[in-house]
C-alpha cells in the first residue's frame, strides 16, 4: 500500500466534504451507494416505510425488510473485501483539520461485516479505504454509504458489483 498516496487522498476527501454544504458537491468522482435507483423526491422520501435502523428498532414489523436490505450491503462489501483488503481509516483529531491518520488493515471478514452493519445502523461511523481499487467508503445515514474514487476507471466495476446486490450508485 502506498500509504502516503492514500493518506493524501483521504485528506482531500475529508477536506472537500468539510468545505461543501452537501456531499454531492465534492469535487472528486463520488457516488452514493443506495437501495434506490434514483434520488428520491421529498414526497417519495416521506412515503418510505423506513429510512434508518432506528425506525425499525421500535417497529418490528419492518425489521425483516430492513435486515434483508442490510444483508445486501454487507454482501456487497464482502465482495469488495474479496477483491481488495480494506483499511479502516482512523483520524486522530478531525477538529484540528490536520487529519493525522493511520490505517488498520481489515483481515477478518466477520469483523469487517460487523463494522459495516454498525455503520449502516448509525451506531458508529466507519470509513474504509480499498487501496487497490482507489476507493474510500464513508459511513453515512439513511441506510447508504458514499464512495469516493481516486479516478473514474473503477466506477463501472463497482457499479456492476453493486447492481448484482440490487444496490445502485447514484451520481
Amino acid at each position: 500500500m502506498n500509504r502516503k498516496k492514500h493518506e493524501n487522498f483521504v485528506r482531500r476527501v475529508y477536506r472537500s466534504i468539510e468545505n461543501e454544504t452537501d456531499v454531492e458537491s465534492v469535487s472528486l468522482p463520488t457516488r452514493r451507494l443506495d437501495r434506490f435507483d434514483h434520488w428520491l423526491t421529498g414526497t417519495e422520501y416521506q412515503q418510505e416505510l423506513f429510512m434508518a435502523f432506528r425506525q425499525v428498532k421500535s417497529n418490528h414489523h419492518f425489521l425483516e425488510s430492513y435486515l434483508e436490505l442490510e444483508n445486501k450491503f454487507t454482501n456487497f462489501y464482502a465482495d469488495l473485501f474479496a477483491l481488495d483488503k480494506p483499511y479502516l481509516v482512523f483520524t486522530e483529531d478531525s477538529s484540528s483539520k490536520s487529519y493525522d491518520m493511520f490505517f488498520q488493515e481489515e483481515r477478518d471478514l466477520r469483523s469487517f461485516k460487523t463494522k459495516i452493519i454498525s455503520s449502516l445502523r448509525e451506531e458508529e461511523r466507519y470509513d474504509f479505504m480499498f487501496p487497490g481499487l482507489g476507493v474510500l467508503s464513508t459511513g453515512y445515514n439513511d441506510i447508504s454509504t458514499y464512495l469516493y474514487f481516486e479516478n473514474e476507471k473503477e466506477i463501472n466495476q463497482i457499479e456492476i458489483l453493486a447492481n448484482q446486490h440490487e444496490l445502485y450508485l447514484l451520481k
